[in-house]
């Protein structure tokens, strides 16, 4: 368990798991063609350097997730959606076991716990609506 104590000096630092710079970019386009719309649209995030604990001895690395799909209609009834996250298959740790020996850096002793971003995923789905 973390322990805070008189003597840690907070002063200045960041929060933990809160990145320098984040950014989402989200460009689509939409067609319309005789019975029927196609949409592309794609989803880039960026999340920058951060700490995962509060003195800042645990870096986290930046890194990026790529989505994107496309979703078509045709009449009244067809719907087709295909669509993927993380399609580069980015390695990204959102937060690492923030329990560390405090002013040394050193990871607590024990199994280090970490949550990352999803992987690859691919979903392509088809509908007939009544």
């Amino acid at each position: 368990m973390t322990y805070c104590v008189a003597a840690d000096n907070f002063t200045g630092k960041k929060l933990a798991r809160q990145p320098d710079f984040q950014t989402r970019i989200s460009p689509a386009y939409k067609a319309d063609f005789g019975r029927g719309t196609a949409r592309i649209f794609d989803n880039l995030d960026y999340v920058g350097h951060r700490y995962s604990d509060m003195l800042q001895a645990q870096a986290l690395r930046p890194y990026y997730a790529l989505s994107a799909g496309v979703e078509a209609t045709y009449g009244d009834h067809w719907n087709l959606l295909v669509s993927g996250t993380n399609l580069t298959d980015q390695i990204g740790i959102t937060e690492i076991n923030p329990r560390v020996s405090f002013g040394s850096g050193i990871p607590a002793p024990g199994p280090q716990l970490a949550r990352s971003i999803d992987g690859r995923e691919v979903l392509v789905q088809l509908r007939y609506k009544f």
